[in-house]
């Protein structure tokens, strides 16, 4: 996380039967609000207060990476 000032909380793990694909975790803000990041790449999602959206989200990037690049 670049912002050395923001306390984050990894909540990868916290989501019951649902899992982040791999290689993504979910952190949940202090604000209250969730991003993903790619553990590879450390690539960051927009900021939303759902965090089954930024999960929703997740997996569509996670699909689109395992396509790789569109011609």
């Amino acid at each position: 996380m670049p912002a050395d000032n923001v306390n984050n909380f990894d909540y990868t793990n916290r989501l019951g039967i649902k899992k982040m694909p791999p290689g993504y975790l979910l952190i949940g803000l202090d604000s209250g609000h969730f991003i993903f990041e790619r553990e590879s790449d450390e690539v960051e999602s927009a900021i939303h207060w759902n965090r089954w959206a930024v999960w929703r989200w997740a997996w569509q990037d996670y699909k689109e990476q395992q396509q790789g690049p569109r011609p």
